[in-house]
C-alpha cells in the first residue's frame, strides 16, 4: 500500500508536470500578472504549454519505451535519463520562444526560462549524479510561489505551505520507492528552490 501511494504522488506531480502547476499558481496570485494577461489568453497559454512542455516530452518517453531505449518511465538509470531530458531542454526551450512572440509580461518568461534553465543544470549533473528531477521540480515551484510572496506580496502563504507540504510528501515518497538517496532529493529541492526565488526576484 506505502508503495502505490508512493507511486501516486510521484505521478501527479512528476517533474513534468511543473510548468502547468507553475502557471496555475501565478494565475491565481491575486497580482498585477492575473489582470494584465486576459484570461482567453491565459487558457492559450495553459494549451500550449500542455503540448509543448508536456504531451510532446511524454509521446517522446513512449516512444523511447516502445524502442527498447529505456526500461521503465521511471528511467531508473542515468543512461535513460539522458536523451529524454535532453529533448525535454529543447521543448522548453522552442516553447520559450514561442511564447516570447506572444509579447506578455517578463515574468512569465523569466520564469518559463527559469525552468529551462533548471532542466539544463538538471541535464549535466545527471550525467554524473542521479540528483532527484522530482524534488528540483518541487523546489522551482516552492521557489516561485515564495518569490511572488515576497517580491509581489501575493496572498498565498496558504499555497506556500500546501506546496511545502507536498514536496515533503514526493520527498518521501522518492526516498520510500528507493529512486534516490536523502542528499539527492535535499539538494534537488534547494536547486529548484533556489533557481525560481533568485529568477522572482530579478524582476
Amino acid at each position: 500500500m506505502e508503495k502505490k501511494i508512493a507511486n501516486f504522488f510521484s505521478y501527479l506531480f512528476h517533474p513534468l508536470l511543473m510548468p502547468l502547476y507553475m502557471l496555475i499558481v501565478l494565475f491565481n496570485s491575486d497580482t498585477y500578472i492575473v489582470y494584465d494577461i486576459p484570461f482567453r489568453l491565459q487558457k492559450w497559454i495553459y494549451g500550449i504549454v500542455c503540448f509543448s512542455m508536456i504531451l510532446m516530452p511524454i509521446a517522446l518517453i513512449v516512444r523511447l519505451k516502445k524502442m527498447g531505449r529505456i526500461n521503465s518511465y521511471e528511467m531508473e538509470t542515468i543512461e535513460e535519463r539522458r536523451l529524454p531530458m535532453f529533448s525535454t531542454v529543447m521543448f522548453y526551450g522552442i516553447t520559450f520562444y514561442f511564447l516570447k512572440s506572444l509579447g506578455l509580461d517578463e515574468l512569465v518568461y523569466l520564469l518559463l526560462l527559469g525552468a529551462t534553465f533548471l532542466v539544463i543544470v538538471a541535464f549535466f549533473i545527471t550525467m554524473k549524479w542521479k540528483i532527484s528531477v522530482h524534488m528540483i521540480g518541487m523546489g522551482g515551484i516552492v521557489g516561485t510561489t515564495l518569490g511572488l510572496i515576497l517580491i509581489l506580496q501575493a496572498p498565498i502563504i496558504h499555497i506556500l505551505t500546501t506546496l511545502i507540504l507536498i514536496s515533503g510528501l514526493v520527498g518521501f515518497a522518492r526516498l520510500k520507492l528507493y529512486a534516490h538517496t536523502q542528499a539527492q532529493v535535499y539538494t534537488g529541492f534547494l536547486l529548484g528552490s533556489a533557481v525560481m526565488l533568485g529568477v522572482i526576484m530579478m524582476t
